[in-house]
Formats: structure tokens, sequence, C-alpha cells
């Protein structure tokens, strides 16, 4: 089988507009190591370019429409990224519409080639890559996307295209698996039975009445024997996620409160309201698919598996692959406590598993925590299919330090273990600190030695906070990401490297990093790295210090300490996230409180507290004369 790699409308044009998503950076960096790749293994490679004659207008109706004029010959718009530019003997084919199969000297090229699969990347996804891949595939070619290769301006439209792409036949993979030759080792319907077939355990047995106390004290025995267990599960978080062994004994307690405070909330709720004018009950919504993170493998899906079965559903449950082994200990757990195989089925796999259980005929609400990209395409799927959905996706989170307060002993230290503590692999870890420019010199040096004082090495260690990332690629990438940033920074600050004996050297770990960044709009001030690197953003006064926190396009937490009256009363007025932080900083969350984001953050209704019932059961008003 001959391969090309075809680089689809990467000018600058596209990849300057502010609404790329992702980033531009993103696109170019994962591109560039395919393209390199490619070039080294002596695949075919070709470039396709979008080219606007001004002297005919060639333009496509809706350009002309809108007046919108670019990427024209010779102009800065339609030149190539430096970093995906062709090479002289690579071929570059023009267009000016959605199609790179316009012109028809391409088709020509990989017949003459006799080229057989298509690896597509590029701009933009719901129009001139959706259109090229399916030309490619109506022209009998294997047409596969380089799935976190491909940016658009518009993400929920990208994602029912690469559902749409998909589903007749077009593959989608992951630039990492496609660099090392990986490939899904089922095929999608061998797959696809796989997964019916364990879902069906769950929604063809047959099952007793369900009594809601008796559910309510499974789960208050589910809790005792995980306190029995607390040391064992804390011990299985550290080997399979690396978190720090004193914050997996914390998620371990918090699974446990989580349990308790779900079985007090749902015991005190009448299962019938009665009002003057009628009756509500609440019934279940029947099978709903959990589908939760790595990253806090035992406390994130409790709090939604209590809740969905205590209202009575069933579940499928699809944990992430790097946190199954403490999915599979919860689901003994479990099922010793009565919870059997017709209430829940553990579905393993990765985010191809994920969409097919998420698209299973018979689930009727989805609640995912994840990234933003699998978000999309996750409530592209469910819109298609007309079911509830829920999304926690994650956040850039900013905190406001105002008023000198950044020179505080406290504050920094609140920052410090707020940003990195597990080395930021939180979504509510901070992320971005917005501070008055005239109070950064003096407040710098006292952030920097509380970050410097922070506990890094080893995860089983009683002291650590700041453990290893998740794997090595993970610290690649973050490594890519800040030399990818220096050139732009004001200031670039690794404290740990100025710590004596405080470095750890292995491949999955990267010193907390701080940088002082003057661009509101580069990679590392509007996307999530997740992972311990802070951004401070100065600025000049209150109003820009609100315009910078809600300058991204994320709003899951966002904080306030310092300042006066009225920059808590502005705060409270314009603060674009699901949760809000006064005078304090920190990566929590209450165990009762709604849980969720705005914008990008979130989807749907929100996780914990009354906002349980709103989503895992359905009400229905009765009315009797």
């Amino acid at each position: 089988m001959k391969t090309l790699f075809l680089l689809v409308d990467c000018q600058e044009g596209f990849l300057s507009d502010p609404h790329l998503s992702p980033h531009r950076n993103v696109v170019e960096a994962k591109g560039a190591r395919i393209l390199q790749h490619c070039r080294e293994s002596g695949f075919a490679v070709a470039h396709v370019h979008m080219s606007v004659d001004p002297t005919v207008d060639d333009r496509m109706a809706h350009w002309k429409e809108s007046g919108r004029l670019t990427c024209e010959v010779g102009s800065k718009s339609a030149e190539p990224s430096s970093l995906l530019k062709p090479l002289p003997q690579e071929p570059v084919f023009y267009k000016s519409v959605f199609s790179a199969f316009i012109e028809p000297e391409l088709l020509t090229f990989l017949r003459d080639a006799a080229i057989d699969v298509v690896w597509i990347a590029g701009i933009h996804t719901h129009t001139c890559i959706r259109q090229t891949a399916l030309d490619a595939y109506q022209h009998g070619f294997e047409v596969v996307l380089c799935a976190d290769v491909l940016g658009s301006n518009e993400p929920a439209l990208a994602a029912q295209s690469l559902l749409y792409l998909e589903d007749r036949g077009v593959a989608l993979q992951r630039s990492e698996d496609m660099l090392t030759g990986q490939s899904r080792v089922l095929s999608q319907r061998a797959l696809a039975e796989r997964v019916a077939g364990q879902i069906s355990a769950v929604i063809n047995t047959p099952s007793e009445a369900f009594d809601r106390m008796g559910a309510i004290e499974r789960l208050q025995a589910v809790a005792i024997v995980l306190s029995r267990e607390a040391e064992r599960f804390a011990t299985l978080i550290v080997d399979e996620t690396r978190k720090p062994i004193r914050m997996a004994r914390e998620e371990v307690k918090r699974s446990i409160d989580l349990l308790n405070t779900v079985a007090d909330r749902i015991s005190a709720e009448d299962a019938i309201e009665v009002h003057a004018e009628g009756m509500i009950r609440y019934l279940p919504r029947g099978l709903v698919a959990l589908l939760t993170p790595w990253n806090n493998p035992l406390a994130i899906p409790i709090g939604q598996l209590a809740p969905a079965l205590v209202y009575g559903n069933r579940v499928v449950w699809k944990p992430s692959p790097h946190g199954v082994r403490v999915a599979r200990a919860l689901a003994v757990l479990l099922a010793e406590s009565g919870v059997g195989t017709d209430q829940l089925a553990l579905v393993e796999g990765g985010a191809d598993v994920g969409l097919l259980v998420a698209g299973h005929p018979a689930v009727n609400a989805v609640s995912f925590t994840g990234s933003c990209a699998a978000g999309d395409l996750l409530a592209a799927r469910c819109h298609q299919l007309g079911r509830e959905f829920q999304a926690e996706m994650g956040g850039n989170n900013g905190v406001i330090v105002w008023g000198q307060t950044l020179q505080g002993a406290e504050t920094c230290r609140q920052i410090a273990h707020a940003a990195f503590g597990f080395s930021g692999q939180r979504c509510t870890a901070v992320r971005r600190l917005i501070v008055p420019e005239s109070d950064l010199e003096a407040g710098l040096p006292c952030l920097l030695a509380a970050v410097a004082s922070l506990p890094y090495g080893d995860p089983l260690s009683e002291e650590t906070l700041v453990g290893p990332l998740c794997s090595t690629e993970k610290a690649r990438r973050l490594e890519e990401l800040v030399e990818r940033a220096r050139p732009q920074m004001r200031l670039i600050e690794q404290p740990h490297l100025c710590v004596e004996g405080a470095v750890s050297t292995g491949q999955d770990y990267f010193p907390p990093t701080i940088l002082i960044c003057d661009d509101p709009t580069h990679e590392i001030v509007q996307e999530e790295s997740f992972g311990p690197v802070l951004v401070i953003e100065p600025v000049p006064d209150f109003d820009q210090a609100l315009e910078r926190l809600n300058g991204v396009r994320f709003g899951l937490t966002a904080g306030l300490v310092g300042g006066d009256g009225l920059c808590r009363s502005l705060f409270l007025a314009h603060a674009q996230a699901g949760i809000l932080n006064l005078d304090s900083i920190h990566a929590g969350a209450g165990l009762d409180m709604p849980f969720g984001g705005w914008k990008a953050s979130a989807m749907g209704p929100p996780q914990h507290g009354a906002a349980n019932r709103n989503f895992y059961t359905k009400p229905q008003a009765i009315y009797e004369t």
C-alpha cells in the first residue's frame, strides 16, 4: 500500500484566524512531525493551497457576498506556514473552492504515483477537509484523517463533519499513532460488536423492581468498604496515574464523602413531590453512559455512578484506558456491595469505543469528562441521535491577584499549590495569574520562592506534591510548548532548577514553569496546558484584568484575591466561569455544589448536588381530578 500525505490550506490566511481551534501552533507542530516522518520514510507528500486571483475574482459565491478576500495570489495570506511549506520536489495544487480535486492534475498525480492511501491534514475540517476527503473516497482511495492535525473556526461543525466522514469509511487517527505505525487493532464492525455485546448484559438481564432505599443502603455499604480499602485504592491510583500518594489519599477520601453526600441528598428528596396543581415524579432515564478521565480515576466515576444508580438507571461505564485498573477494582467493590451485571457494565477502550458507547441505540443519556476535542465529537453524536449530553471539558482558569496581594507569603503558597499540585493535571488547576504591572517586580520573588519550596519528585514519597506527568509523551509535548513560547515571553522561570537536589530527571518529569506573557492571543495563554505551567499576565488596570480573565474560550473556574469592594463587585458581575473563588486560591470543589463550566468548558447541566437529579432523571407531571 503506497501512502501520500496531503496538506490542505496550511496558509497564513487561515492559520492566523484567532478563532482557529486548536491553536495554529498545535496544528503546525503536530503537522511538522508527520511531515518530517513522511519525508524521512519516503512517503509521497503533496500540498493544496487556496489561491484567489483578484483579476478574475474567482472567489466562491459566499466569499463574494460577505466581501471576504484572502489567500489572493502574491499576498501574505497566501503564503504557506513556515513549518509546513513545500520542498521544491513536492507538488503544489491550487484551488479557489473547497475540494482539492477541483483541479484534475491532483487525481492524475495520485494515479501516476500509484497511491492507495491518502493521509489528510490541514484547514478547515468542516469545509475543505471534508470535501477533499469525500472526493478522495469517491475516487477509490483509502482515506485517513490526521484527527489532531486539523483546524477549524467552527468546532461544532468540525465535529459533525468528522463523524459524518467516519460513518462513511474515512478513518480518524491521532498523529502519535500514525507516527508509530499503530492502527486500530479491531475493525469498526468488530469493535462495535464487542461493545454491543458488553452492553447487552445490562439491557437484557431481567432485574427486580427498583428499590431506592435499598440502592441508598448499597451506596453507604460501598463507602464503608472503600474506607477499609482506602490505602489499597490510593496505592493503585499512584501506580496507574503517578498522582502523589498524599493527593491519592485525598481522592479516596473525597470518593467516600461523595458516596455519603449523594446518599444523604437522595434520602432527603421526595420520590413524588405534591404541589397545589398536581404531582411531580422523577423517573430514571434508563441506560446512561458514563465516560470518565484518568486524572481522578476514582472520585469522578463515583461522583457520576452514585447518582446514576441510586436514581434507578442502568449504567455502561467506559473509563480512560489510563485509569482502567482502578475502574476494575471499583467495579469489583460495587459488585460485592450488590451492584450486579444487570445494573452496571464496564466497557474498556479508547476514544473510538467511547463514541460507540455514546451511539448505542439503548443509551438515553451520556455524561463525559475529558478534552474539548473528544467532547465536541460526543456532543455531535448525541445531538445527531437526540439524547441528553453532559460534559465537563477542562479549564484554562484565571485568577486576578490585585492590590499588592501577590507580595503575601500565604497568597503565593496558595498559588503554588493550586497551579502545580499533581503537576497541574487537574481541570481546576490555576493556569493564568493576572496581576497589576506595578506589583509584578515586588511580588515575583515571593511567588518563585513558594514554587521552589514545593516538594518535587517520587509520587510515593509522603511529602511530594509535584510528581511526574502521566506519560513521557506528555512531558515532551509540554517541553515543546514552552520552547515554542520562549522567544515571545518576557520571562521564563523554572525555580526547581535552582534548588539543589530538587530536580527529578526522569523522562516523564517536567519542572514547574512560570512564564510572563504580554500577548493575550498567544498559544500559551489561549490553550489549556494541563501541566505544571503557570502564565502571568501583567495588566495596567482592573478593567483590563477582567478582559484578560474572560479572554479565553474556557470558563470553568475564576478567582479574585485582593482588591476593594468595587473590584469584587465588578468581578462578580463580569467573571465568565461556572465556579468563582473569592479571597482564596485553590483547585478544589464542594461535594454538594453544582460543578460545571461556561463557554467551551462544559455542555449540558453541571455535575453534583441538585444538578444530579436534573440529569439522571426525567420529571413527569401528574394531574388527578
